[in-house]
């Protein structure tokens, strides 16, 4: 006669076994992505230009920190990168029906197709913040902070009262500095708490959950180093 805790054991087993027969893979992958990628032996990823995430549209070889990671990913798979240049909806479209294997772009997770087409996990978080050569400030009531135009930054620097010094470039500014954390630290400057923005970087995909999704996401995951792509998207900034 069997103890209760040998039938427990046998019950556990029974369940553990009909669940793994109903799971042959996960996720499903209905159009097998990564298998058909390597079968193809390459990855096909559209590009939309902006620096320093993406530079340019040369088909051949596009340049900015997600046109790297992409190639690096698809060397590690044994693949190349066929790159594809046409307009950001046109690609929206080819994404959504799985023409394309990404799209890249400096998309964030709020970005306006969050909901038609997929994203990997937030790869990066950039965030905007107040920086100066010494020690950064507290508070930025009243002072003038320098930034670059053609941002957004004016109307939220006025919510913290300081006075916008819009200028071509940030260096040897006489005031503190808006920007980017990468960019403050390629200037050489100490980074305050004192944050204005904060974006969520990812990449876009395919509709659904898929093994080739899976894959990029284990190698971003290898690949987060803040401080490395930091250096990487300042690196791609300078002439």
């Amino acid at each position: 006669m069997q103890t209760p805790s040998v039938f427990r054991s046998a019950l556990l087993l029974s369940l553990l076994m009909l669940l793994l027969q109903g799971c042959d893979r996960w996720p499903a992958d209905p159009r097998d992505s990564l298998d058909a990628a390597i079968e193809r032996g390459s990855l096909k990823v559209g590009v939309v230009a902006n620096p320093p995430w993406v530079s340019g549209t040369n088909s051949d070889a596009p340049r900015g920190l997600e046109s790297q990671l992409v190639t690096q990913f698809a060397r590690e798979l044994g693949m190349t990168v066929e790159w594809s240049t046409d307009g950001v909806e046109e690609q929206i479209e080819a994404l959504k029906s799985f023409q394309l294997d990404l799209l890249i772009g400096g998309f964030t997770a709020s970005n306006p197709w969050k909901t038609e087409v997929g994203n990997t996990f937030p790869y990066y978080v950039e965030r905007v913040l107040v920086g100066s050569k010494g020690t950064p400030p507290t508070t930025i009531d009243g002072e003038t902070v320098s930034i670059l135009p053609h941002t957004v930054l004016v109307p939220l620097l006025r919510d913290h009262k300081a006075i916008s010094d819009i200028r071509e470039t940030l260096e040897n500014s006489p005031y503190p500095v808006a920007a980017a954390q990468w960019q403050l630290g390629g200037l050489g400057l100490n980074s305050s708490e004192i944050e204005l923005l904060k974006h969520k970087h990812v990449l876009l995909t395919p509709p659904g959950e898929n093994a080739l999704l899976m894959e990029l996401e284990r190698f971003l995951f290898r690949n987060r180093d803040e401080q490395q792509l930091s250096a990487r998207l300042w690196q791609e900034m300078q002439p």
